[in-house]
């Protein structure tokens, strides 16, 4: 333990240096750029925030039914299909995928801003992998301690019928590793790499703040750790200049702590495909 914090301290000055170093690069853009893309997140925020629901989802179809005259619509989403569920989790990605890529994406296209630096490269990836992997192993041992909690048991996975089929658990999955890649991509890369330059390595706590926000309806053990998470992911994005890190580390601890909560309730699937196939 003293080696460690001996090796924490130690690193202090260099990170110093690393803010001096960012700081000092000249501004590339007027100053209305960085306030406009700053709107442009709070504005992201807010309509992921309260798009993502299946109540919304809901009122789209009833309103898209009615607009058109097709009651079918209306019916086969709420009654006919045999995945009800799978339905709003894919309308809960694609509000991610809008909100947190396509929005900053196209509001940096039209002020013609590059989106090469933005951690979309694996860039210095392989140098930082052992963190990676060192943080993955770490939280899933944690998520192991609380999958015995009955409210752990009770938030996931998000999708109900995980544990009906592997072809559910699939589709589930393939939707969560969308959206973290989403989330990784604005906290990580768009808030990190667009902002370095302006506020140095302060822009890691600054991105923390609405990453924090964001796991408020979460169990608190995870709310709680989702700071120094925040913080440990932000930095390592800067060093590696890449997402992927974080999007890799995201979706194996998202992908064992749904297979944990299963687990735990005895509804791993047995088959991969579901019964009415």
């Amino acid at each position: 333990m003293h080696k460690l914090i001996r090796q924490l301290t130690s690193s202090i000055p260099a990170l110093e240096r690393y803010h001096q170093q960012l700081v000092s690069v000249p501004e590339r853009w007027p100053i209305w750029h960085t306030w406009i893309l700053l709107t442009i997140a709070c504005l992201s925020l807010f309509l992921v925030n309260y798009l993502k629901y299946t109540a919304t989802f809901a009122q789209l179809v009833t309103f898209v039914s009615q607009a058109l005259n097709l009651p079918a619509l209306a019916t086969y989403f709420f009654e006919e299909t045999q995945f009800p569920m799978l339905w709003p989790c894919l309308w809960w990605t694609l509000i991610h995928l809008l909100g947190f890529i396509a929005l900053p994406c196209l509001t940096m296209h039209l002020l013609k801003e590059p989106l090469t630096d933005l951690g979309w490269g694996f860039n210095h990836l392989k140098q930082h992998l052992f963190w990676y992997l060192a943080l993955s192993g770490m939280i899933i041992g944690f998520a192991f301690i609380a999958s015995y909690r009955q409210d752990f048991q009770e938030t996931y996975p998000f999708y109900p019928q995980a544990g009906r089929s592997g072809l559910d658990w699939l589709a589930w999955s393939l939707m969560y590793a969308m959206q973290f890649i989403a989330v990784e991509f604005f906290f990580r890369g768009f808030l990190v790499h667009r902002f370095k330059h302006q506020f140095g390595l302060h822009v890691i706590g600054l991105m923390c703040l609405p990453y924090l926000m964001l796991h408020f309806t979460k169990p608190w053990p995870e709310a709680f750790g989702a700071f120094g998470f925040g913080v440990m992911l932000g930095l390592l994005s800067l060093f590696s200049r890449s997402i992927w890190g974080g999007v890799f580390t995201h979706v194996s601890i998202a992908t064992a702590m749904d297979a944990l909560s299963l687990w735990q309730k005895d509804q791993l699937p047995s088959v991969f495909w579901p019964s009415f196939f």
